[in-house]
């Protein structure tokens, strides 16, 4: 067996090496590319068929 890549699980990183140990990408809408916890992206077609399906309004449609 080739180690010339051995596999790491993270506990060998220091705070110096940065980034996130948790895998983020299943928040991440593939349309508009936003982190849907946060709110999709102006126009975003997932934000609006979320919305159809949960039965609500657009933040702030409506208000003028």
């Amino acid at each position: 067996m080739d180690n010339e890549h051995p596999i790491r699980d993270g506990s060998d990183l220091t705070d110096e090496e940065g980034g996130d140990p948790v895998c983020w990408a299943h928040l991440v809408c593939l349309e508009c590319g936003a982190v849907t916890t946060e709110g999709h992206r102006p126009g975003c077609q997932s934000a609006k068929d979320e919305q159809a399906q949960s039965g609500s309004a657009p933040a702030g449609a409506g208000a003028r």
